[in-house]
This record gives C-alpha cells, sequence and structure tokens, in this order.
C-alpha cells in the first residue's frame, strides 16, 4: 500500500509537473508566436528603412536635380528680363521711326504741294517767255521798220538841205 500511496503521490506529482508544464508550453508558444511576429515586423520595418534610406539617397538626387532647375529657371528669368527690355527698346525705336517716317511724309506731301506749284508757275512762265518772245520778235521787226523810216528820214532831210542854200548838207 505504500506502494500505492507513493505511486499515487508520484502520479499526482507527475500530473501537477504536467499541470504546470502545460500552462507554460502554452505560454512558450504564445511567446514563440509573439517573437515570430515581431520578427516579422522587424524585418518588414528593416525593409522599410531600408527603402527610406535608398529614398533619402533619391531625395540628394531629387534635391539636386531641383537646385539645377531652379538655377535654370533662374537664368531664364534673367534672359526673359533681357528679352522684354529689348522688345520694350525696340517698340520705343519703331515708334520714333514711324513720327519720323510721318513727319517726313508730311513734309514729302508739303514738297511734292511745292513742285506742283512751282511747276505751274514755270508753265505759266513758259507761256509768258513765249509771249514775251512773240513780243520781242515783233518789237524787232518793228525797231527794224524804224531804222528804215529813219534812214528814210536821214536821206528826205539830206535831201531837203542840199536844196536850201546856206545849208550844210
Amino acid at each position: 500500500m505504500l506502494g500505492k500511496v507513493v505511486s499515487s503521490v508520484g502520479a499526482v506529482v507527475v500530473l501537477g509537473l504536467l499541470g504546470m508544464t502545460v500552462p507554460t508550453t502554452v505560454r512558450l508558444s504564445q511567446l514563440d508566436v509573439g517573437l515570430r511576429s515581431s520578427l516579422h515586423s522587424t524585418s518588414q520595418l528593416v525593409d522599410v528603412e531600408s527603402a527610406i534610406i535608398q529614398n533619402n539617397k533619391s531625395l540628394t538626387t531629387l534635391m539636386n536635380t531641383a537646385n539645377s532647375m531652379n538655377q535654370t529657371l533662374r537664368t531664364t528669368n534673367q534672359t526673359t528680363g533681357q528679352l522684354e527690355q529689348n522688345i520694350a527698346l525696340i517698340n520705343k525705336l519703331n515708334e520714333q521711326t514711324l513720327q519720323i517716317n510721318d513727319s517726313i511724309g508730311g513734309q514729302t506731301k508739303a514738297g511734292a504741294a511745292h513742285l506742283a506749284s512751282i511747276a505751274a508757275s514755270l508753265h505759266q512762265l513758259d507761256g509768258s517767255m513765249t509771249n514775251l518772245e512773240q513780243t520781242l520778235s515783233a518789237l524787232g521787226g518793228m525797231v527794224q521798220q524804224d531804222v528804215g523810216n529813219m534812214n528814210q528820214m536821214k536821206q528826205a532831210v539830206h535831201s531837203m538841205n542840199s536844196k536850201v542854200p546856206g545849208v550844210a548838207g
């Protein structure tokens, strides 16, 4: 009987130990699942950190590219400003040229009017010159007639003087 009691106590101790090890095993298994989950999460975190590091390297490249583009945009902006100034200057010069052309056009119109007036005066002068030439030609004919008449008068006076005694002839 003592053997049975010892055996029973032994069985109870074994069962007690087994009863204590089962929750421990369950707890250990839960810990194992948690650790595996934690290991998986840590692995994912390492992957994410690696991607962040790679992205940070890309961010440096991106920042360098953005700075380069910013410099290019500043240069483009300066060039555009210079172009605007040049266009404004060209517009001003074109406006001045237009004013000069308008002035020249007005002077040309006035000059053309003066030339037309001069041409009309010259045409009238031409007619007057023709009339003067005709008048001078007629006057030349009259002078020739007067010369002929004077010669006749001179001969008549000479002839009369030769008939009058004492008049030298």
